[in-house]
């Protein structure tokens, strides 16, 4: 593992086209994936390429993927197929007054690596607890209880942050030499995710409140 403030970059993760967006800072990598409600992850299985919309959660180095005992890529990677999980947030729409001026402006972190599954109950218990949490804040602790027989279905894999790279996006559109300022119009259109407000669930609410909207940036 890579030590200090930043991890190693590997062939894997060296960003060689528009290398100026690459970070392998640790802070930034873990900034991105704790903002992130989901990724795409991806493996190979019988010569062909998946890939699926996966929660993910950080508990310090570690990523947690979860899911059915059934699911097929999990099965997968528990067996010692390499995984690559991507996850992006895009911030504004980046439009020039060109076609290569197009863009956006994001940010996004590659992993890639072989899993770990988490086979003891109390381990699975507390990673499925940090995954919650990551979701919505507290939830974990509001529920009652969690059936332990829910939990004995259910895969959890650990995919160690070893081997990543963050790439950041945060340009601007320039003007083409040669074209008016009046051709069409040129700059930043803003994305920001934010929470609705809560829709309850149909039937009588039980007396604790509703969570509160709140926005995750």
């Amino acid at each position: 593992m890579s030590a200090g403030s930043a991890y190693a970059p590997t062939p894997r993760t060296q960003v060689r086209r528009r290398a100026q967006r690459a970070s392998y800072d640790r802070a930034v990598v873990h900034a991105i994936l704790d903002e992130a409600l989901i990724g795409s992850l991806a493996t190979i299985i019988d010569g062909e390429p998946f890939v699926q919309p996966m929660i993910h959660a950080r508990d310090g180095e570690d990523i947690i993927l979860h899911g059915s005992g059934g699911n097929r890529m999990l099965a997968a990677l528990e067996a010692g197929a390499r995984a690559c999980l991507s996850v992006s947030i895009i911030d504004g729409l980046l439009l020039g007054r060109s076609v290569p001026d197009h863009s956006f402006q994001y940010r996004s972190v590659s992993i890639h690596g072989v899993v770990r599954p988490v086979t003891d109950p109390s381990e699975k218990r507390q990673r499925m607890r940090v995954v919650f949490d990551h979701i919505i804040k507290q939830r974990w602790e509001a529920l009652a209880t969690v059936d332990d027989d829910y939990l004995a279905t259910m895969k959890v894999l650990i995919l160690p942050l070893e081997e990543c790279v963050a790439k950041i996006n945060t340009g601007r559109p320039e003007d083409t030499p040669g074209d008016p300022p009046h051709a069409i119009w040129s700059g930043v259109i803003p994305y920001v995710i934010t929470a609705g407000a809560p829709q309850p669930a149909p039937g009588a609410q039980p007396a604790p409140p509703a969570p509160e909207t709140y926005a995750r940036r």
